[in-house]
Protein backbone atom coordinates (compact mmCIF):
# COMPACT_ATOMS: atom_id res chain seq x y z
CA UNK A 1 0.00 0.00 0.00
CA UNK A 2 1.52 3.48 -0.85
CA UNK A 3 2.33 5.48 1.81
CA UNK A 4 -0.02 8.50 1.97
CA UNK A 5 2.06 11.60 1.12
CA UNK A 6 1.49 13.52 4.52
CA UNK A 7 4.20 11.16 5.77
CA UNK A 8 7.04 11.64 2.83
CA UNK A 9 10.16 12.03 5.18
CA UNK A 10 10.68 15.73 3.69
CA UNK A 11 7.42 17.32 3.98
CA UNK A 12 6.81 15.63 7.48
CA UNK A 13 10.32 17.65 8.31
CA UNK A 14 9.00 20.90 6.40
CA UNK A 15 5.55 21.00 8.35
CA UNK A 16 7.90 20.29 11.85
CA UNK A 17 10.46 23.31 10.91
CA UNK A 18 7.11 25.47 10.02
CA UNK A 19 6.37 24.95 13.45
CA UNK A 20 8.97 25.98 15.18
CA UNK A 21 9.41 28.89 12.80
CA UNK A 22 5.96 29.61 13.91
CA UNK A 23 7.62 29.86 17.36
CA UNK A 24 10.59 32.24 16.73
CA UNK A 25 13.19 30.13 16.18
CA UNK A 26 16.38 31.36 14.64
CA UNK A 27 17.83 30.71 11.63
CA UNK A 28 20.86 29.10 13.28
CA UNK A 29 18.52 26.83 14.80
CA UNK A 30 16.32 26.33 11.72
CA UNK A 31 19.65 25.40 9.85
CA UNK A 32 20.73 23.05 13.08
CA UNK A 33 17.13 21.11 12.16
CA UNK A 34 17.74 20.67 8.60
CA UNK A 35 21.22 19.57 9.03
CA UNK A 36 20.12 17.18 11.74
CA UNK A 37 16.98 15.75 10.16
CA UNK A 38 18.27 15.91 6.50
CA UNK A 39 20.15 12.93 7.62
CA UNK A 40 17.37 10.95 7.89
CA UNK A 41 15.52 12.35 4.73
CA UNK A 42 18.72 11.15 2.37
CA UNK A 43 17.86 7.51 3.28
CA UNK A 44 14.29 7.07 3.94
CA UNK A 45 11.97 9.20 1.50
CA UNK A 46 9.06 8.29 3.50
CA UNK A 47 9.17 8.61 7.46
CA UNK A 48 10.08 5.30 9.13
CA UNK A 49 7.26 3.81 10.90
CA UNK A 50 9.74 0.99 13.12
CA UNK A 51 13.13 1.61 14.91
CA UNK A 52 14.94 -0.82 12.25
CA UNK A 53 15.51 2.12 9.37
CA UNK A 54 16.72 4.73 11.75
CA UNK A 55 19.24 3.05 13.52
CA UNK A 56 20.44 1.60 10.46
CA UNK A 57 20.51 5.32 9.37
CA UNK A 58 22.51 6.13 12.28
CA UNK A 59 25.13 3.29 12.59
CA UNK A 60 25.72 4.67 9.18
CA UNK A 61 26.62 7.38 10.63
CA UNK A 62 30.63 8.75 10.00
CA UNK A 63 30.20 11.75 12.74
CA UNK A 64 31.12 12.62 16.54
CA UNK A 65 29.27 10.92 19.47
CA UNK A 66 28.20 14.65 19.85
CA UNK A 67 26.74 14.99 16.75
CA UNK A 68 25.13 11.69 16.65
CA UNK A 69 22.95 12.42 19.55
CA UNK A 70 22.48 15.76 18.39
CA UNK A 71 20.80 13.85 15.41
CA UNK A 72 18.98 11.19 17.62
CA UNK A 73 17.54 14.50 19.60
CA UNK A 74 16.03 16.01 16.83
CA UNK A 75 14.77 12.89 15.41
CA UNK A 76 12.54 12.65 19.01
CA UNK A 77 11.33 16.03 18.45
CA UNK A 78 10.65 15.37 15.60
CA UNK A 79 8.38 11.94 15.33
CA UNK A 80 6.76 13.36 18.81
CA UNK A 81 5.86 16.32 15.97
CA UNK A 82 4.12 13.32 13.76
CA UNK A 83 2.42 11.61 16.18
CA UNK A 84 0.34 14.75 17.21
CA UNK A 85 -0.09 16.04 14.07
CA UNK A 86 -0.33 13.46 11.68
CA UNK A 87 -0.73 9.87 14.04
CA UNK A 88 2.05 8.63 12.60
CA UNK A 89 3.76 6.25 15.26
CA UNK A 90 6.55 7.18 17.20
CA UNK A 91 9.86 4.20 17.13
CA UNK A 92 11.81 6.64 18.46
CA UNK A 93 10.84 5.54 22.13
CA UNK A 94 12.78 2.25 21.43
CA UNK A 95 15.99 4.05 20.55
CA UNK A 96 18.08 5.02 23.07
CA UNK A 97 20.73 8.05 23.26
CA UNK A 98 23.94 7.17 23.27
CA UNK A 99 25.59 9.32 26.12
CA UNK A 100 29.22 10.53 24.54
CA UNK A 101 32.22 10.59 27.24
CA UNK A 102 32.52 13.91 28.82
CA UNK A 103 35.56 15.91 27.77
CA UNK A 104 37.32 18.63 29.74
CA UNK A 105 36.32 21.65 28.32
CA UNK A 106 39.14 23.85 26.95
CA UNK A 107 38.62 27.71 28.21
CA UNK A 108 41.14 30.33 28.57
CA UNK A 109 43.28 30.21 31.98
CA UNK A 110 43.32 33.81 33.27
CA UNK A 111 46.58 35.00 32.01
CA UNK A 112 45.21 34.00 28.23
CA UNK A 113 42.43 36.36 28.88
CA UNK A 114 44.84 39.43 30.20
CA UNK A 115 46.81 38.32 26.63
CA UNK A 116 44.14 38.49 24.52
CA UNK A 117 42.76 41.87 26.61
CA UNK A 118 46.41 43.50 25.89
CA UNK A 119 46.14 42.46 22.58
CA UNK A 120 42.39 44.22 21.85
CA UNK A 121 43.98 47.66 23.21
CA UNK A 122 44.39 49.76 21.79
CA UNK A 123 41.22 49.11 19.79
CA UNK A 124 42.05 51.71 17.29
CA UNK A 125 44.30 49.02 16.07
CA UNK A 126 41.83 46.69 15.28
CA UNK A 127 38.33 48.21 16.13
CA UNK A 128 35.72 45.76 14.95
CA UNK A 129 37.92 42.69 16.09
CA UNK A 130 38.32 44.82 19.59
CA UNK A 131 34.44 44.86 19.79
CA UNK A 132 33.57 41.44 18.50
CA UNK A 133 36.08 39.62 21.57
CA UNK A 134 34.90 42.10 24.23
CA UNK A 135 31.13 41.27 22.94
CA UNK A 136 31.52 37.19 23.08
CA UNK A 137 33.57 36.70 26.17
CA UNK A 138 31.12 39.64 28.24
CA UNK A 139 27.91 37.62 27.36
CA UNK A 140 28.79 33.90 26.30
CA UNK A 141 26.61 34.59 23.23
CA UNK A 142 26.86 31.83 20.26
CA UNK A 143 29.08 33.39 17.35
CA UNK A 144 25.46 32.89 15.43
CA UNK A 145 23.95 35.29 18.04
CA UNK A 146 26.55 37.62 17.35
CA UNK A 147 25.85 37.54 13.47
CA UNK A 148 22.20 38.07 14.12
CA UNK A 149 22.93 41.31 16.31
CA UNK A 150 21.77 44.55 15.55
CA UNK A 151 21.89 47.95 17.27
CA UNK A 152 18.35 47.90 18.18
CA UNK A 153 19.02 45.08 20.19
CA UNK A 154 20.57 46.32 22.74
CA UNK A 155 19.05 48.78 25.41
CA UNK A 156 20.09 50.71 28.44
CA UNK A 157 17.29 51.19 31.99
CA UNK A 158 17.25 54.14 33.90
CA UNK A 159 20.29 53.05 35.84
CA UNK A 160 22.33 52.95 33.51
CA UNK A 161 22.96 48.96 32.71
CA UNK A 162 22.83 47.52 29.84
CA UNK A 163 20.73 44.48 28.19
CA UNK A 164 21.09 43.21 24.85
CA UNK A 165 18.57 40.55 23.24
CA UNK A 166 19.89 38.09 21.87
CA UNK A 167 18.02 35.27 19.15
CA UNK A 168 19.57 31.81 19.90
CA UNK A 169 18.29 27.99 19.93
CA UNK A 170 16.71 28.27 22.41
CA UNK A 171 14.34 31.64 21.11
CA UNK A 172 15.48 35.01 22.41
CA UNK A 173 16.52 36.03 25.56
CA UNK A 174 17.97 39.31 27.22
CA UNK A 175 21.21 38.94 29.25
CA UNK A 176 23.31 42.19 30.53
CA UNK A 177 25.87 43.36 29.03
CA UNK A 178 29.12 45.20 29.93
CA UNK A 179 28.87 48.48 29.02
CA UNK A 180 32.22 48.60 27.26
CA UNK A 181 31.49 45.90 24.96
CA UNK A 182 28.37 48.26 23.98
CA UNK A 183 30.98 51.40 23.45
CA UNK A 184 33.74 49.28 21.74
CA UNK A 185 30.77 47.66 19.45
CA UNK A 186 29.27 51.28 19.04
CA UNK A 187 32.48 52.62 18.18
CA UNK A 188 33.24 49.99 15.61
CA UNK A 189 29.67 49.47 13.52
CA UNK A 190 29.31 51.21 10.27
CA UNK A 191 25.91 52.64 11.01
CA UNK A 192 23.26 49.44 11.02
CA UNK A 193 26.20 47.23 9.93
CA UNK A 194 27.68 46.11 13.62
CA UNK A 195 30.38 43.62 12.19
CA UNK A 196 31.70 45.68 9.16
CA UNK A 197 33.32 43.92 6.78
CA UNK A 198 35.24 45.22 3.33
CA UNK A 199 32.38 44.01 0.93
CA UNK A 200 29.52 44.80 3.41
CA UNK A 201 28.78 43.06 6.65
CA UNK A 202 30.47 39.82 7.46
CA UNK A 203 29.01 36.49 6.25
CA UNK A 204 28.67 34.17 9.70
CA UNK A 205 31.64 32.16 8.52
CA UNK A 206 33.52 35.41 8.04
CA UNK A 207 32.83 36.03 11.41
CA UNK A 208 34.11 32.66 12.83
CA UNK A 209 37.49 33.32 10.50
CA UNK A 210 37.86 36.82 12.23
CA UNK A 211 37.57 35.40 15.80
CA UNK A 212 40.31 33.28 14.59
CA UNK A 213 42.32 35.39 12.93
CA UNK A 214 42.20 37.67 16.14
CA UNK A 215 42.92 34.69 18.42
CA UNK A 216 46.18 33.65 16.91
CA UNK A 217 47.13 37.30 16.72
CA UNK A 218 46.91 37.54 20.19
CA UNK A 219 48.93 34.12 20.45
CA UNK A 220 46.13 31.65 21.21
CA UNK A 221 45.02 28.83 19.22
CA UNK A 222 40.70 28.06 18.73
CA UNK A 223 37.94 29.93 17.65
CA UNK A 224 34.13 31.94 19.11
CA UNK A 225 33.52 28.84 20.80
CA UNK A 226 36.39 29.11 23.16
CA UNK A 227 35.55 32.27 24.39
CA UNK A 228 31.62 31.30 24.93
CA UNK A 229 33.03 28.51 27.00
CA UNK A 230 35.95 30.68 28.88
CA UNK A 231 32.67 32.77 29.78
CA UNK A 232 30.91 29.83 31.32
CA UNK A 233 33.87 28.42 33.33
CA UNK A 234 34.67 31.51 34.44
CA UNK A 235 31.08 32.04 35.56
CA UNK A 236 30.92 29.42 37.65
CA UNK A 237 34.87 29.62 39.43
CA UNK A 238 33.63 33.43 40.32
CA UNK A 239 30.70 31.82 42.22
CA UNK A 240 27.91 31.98 39.76
CA UNK A 241 25.20 29.53 39.86
CA UNK A 242 24.41 26.91 37.27
CA UNK A 243 20.56 27.99 37.24
CA UNK A 244 21.30 31.36 36.56
CA UNK A 245 24.35 30.70 33.70
CA UNK A 246 21.82 28.40 31.99
CA UNK A 247 19.64 31.67 31.25
CA UNK A 248 22.50 33.64 30.39
CA UNK A 249 24.01 30.89 28.07
CA UNK A 250 20.76 30.14 26.41
CA UNK A 251 21.22 26.32 26.98
CA UNK A 252 17.45 24.00 26.44
CA UNK A 253 18.73 22.15 29.63
CA UNK A 254 20.54 22.22 32.89
CA UNK A 255 22.55 19.10 31.76
CA UNK A 256 24.17 21.05 29.57
CA UNK A 257 25.09 23.81 31.78
CA UNK A 258 25.98 21.43 33.99
CA UNK A 259 29.52 20.55 32.01
CA UNK A 260 30.31 24.03 33.44
CA UNK A 261 30.42 22.82 36.54
CA UNK A 262 32.74 20.18 36.59
CA UNK A 263 35.36 21.89 38.03
CA UNK A 264 39.41 21.11 36.63
CA UNK A 265 41.73 20.16 39.12
CA UNK A 266 43.34 23.44 39.59
CA UNK A 267 39.88 24.80 40.89
CA UNK A 268 39.71 21.82 43.36
CA UNK A 269 42.98 22.59 44.97
CA UNK A 270 42.36 26.33 45.41
CA UNK A 271 38.71 25.35 46.48
CA UNK A 272 40.47 22.69 48.80
CA UNK A 273 42.99 25.49 50.20
CA UNK A 274 39.78 27.54 50.85
CA UNK A 275 37.51 25.44 52.43
CA UNK A 276 39.67 22.40 54.01
CA UNK A 277 39.36 22.43 57.69
CA UNK A 278 43.05 22.16 58.54
CA UNK A 279 43.65 24.37 55.37
CA UNK A 280 41.56 26.78 57.69
CA UNK A 281 43.22 26.36 60.94
CA UNK A 282 46.95 26.68 59.15
CA UNK A 283 45.63 29.72 57.70
CA UNK A 284 44.52 31.35 61.01
CA UNK A 285 47.80 30.45 62.70
CA UNK A 286 49.41 31.89 59.19
CA UNK A 287 51.35 28.42 59.05
CA UNK A 288 51.87 26.90 56.15
CA UNK A 289 52.92 23.30 55.99
CA UNK A 290 56.12 23.06 54.45
CA UNK A 291 56.20 20.41 51.45
CA UNK A 292 58.99 18.54 51.99
CA UNK A 293 57.46 17.63 56.09
CA UNK A 294 53.80 16.71 54.43
CA UNK A 295 55.73 14.23 52.03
Amino acid sequence: MKTPPHLWTPEVIDAFIASRKAGRCSPSYEAWLRYTLGQLAATNHTLPQQPEPIEAMLARLTVSPQTKRDITLALRMLYRFAAARFGSTNPMTTISIERPRDRQLHTLNPGEIHQLLDWANPPSRFPRDHALLFFLLDTGARIGEAHNLQWRDFDRDDNGLFTVRLNGKTGERIVPVSPEAVHAINAARDGATLWPGKRGPLTLSGLKHTVKIALRRAGIAGGPHLLRHTFGRNYIRNDGDEFSLQALMGHASLAMTRKYVTLDIRDLQRKHALFSPLAQRHRRAGKQLPLQEAL
